[in-house]
């Protein structure tokens, strides 16, 4: 995992060169705005990969940085995440919100990599001109978030192990792409954070 990690480093600074090289050329508002999500979202991924080398180090797990931030901010992350990664396979994206925590106490960057794992998998095993949706709602003070798609589903194997480190149903996958991590890394900061 350490060396994945630091093997992620070098695309991410191509990555990140590259959407620097963009701004300096002249830009439409909507390229603007692609461009702006390149390098926010790389700098998540630069985060993700520090926090991925941290947790290869020491077997006590994810470093937290909690703090109190509003709850409508926080989803309207959430929101534009799901858009993003779902507008490259003309997947619509429905929301329902119900909820009265105005603030929540939480460390909203790991918090949106949980979002950003559990979303770009229902993005990828969803249908192309499909939706997904995000249900949002209050359970003894609490937030309860259900993701839908459209995809095939879970196996009865994948509901027991999906969460399992390096675990990956669909044995065919190109290890390159696919490491069995996600929804590892995700259980784990929800974990953290006191939720399941």
């Amino acid at each position: 995992i350490s060396s994945l990690a630091h093997d992620l480093k070098t695309p991410l600074t191509i990555i990140r060169g590259n959407a620097d090289l963009l701004h300096d050329t002249p830009l439409s508002d909507e390229q603007n705005e692609y461009v702006n999500f390149i390098e926010k979202n790389a700098l998540h991924m630069q985060t993700y990969i520090q926090t991925l080398i941290e947790a290869t180090k020491s077997n006590k797990g994810f470093i937290l940085s909690l703090q109190s931030i509003k709850t409508s901010d926080f989803l309207s992350e959430i929101r534009n995440q799901a858009k993003a990664l779902c507008s490259t396979k003309s997947i619509s994206v429905e929301y329902f919100e119900d909820y009265k925590t105005s603030y929540i106490n939480i460390d909203s960057t790991q918090m949106l990599r949980v979002f950003e794992n559990i979303l770009s998998n229902a993005a990828e095993h969803s249908p192309k001109n499909t939706s997904i949706s995000l249900t949002i709602t209050e359970l003894d003070k609490s937030l309860k978030v259900i993701v839908r798609d459209m995809g095939k589903g879970f196996s009865s194997e994948a509901l027991l192990h999906a969460t399992d480190q390096f675990y990956m149903e669909d044995k065919s996958r190109n290890s390159k792409n696919h490491h069995g991590m996600g929804l590892y890394i995700a259980k784990a900061i929800v974990n953290q954070h006191g939720g399941n």
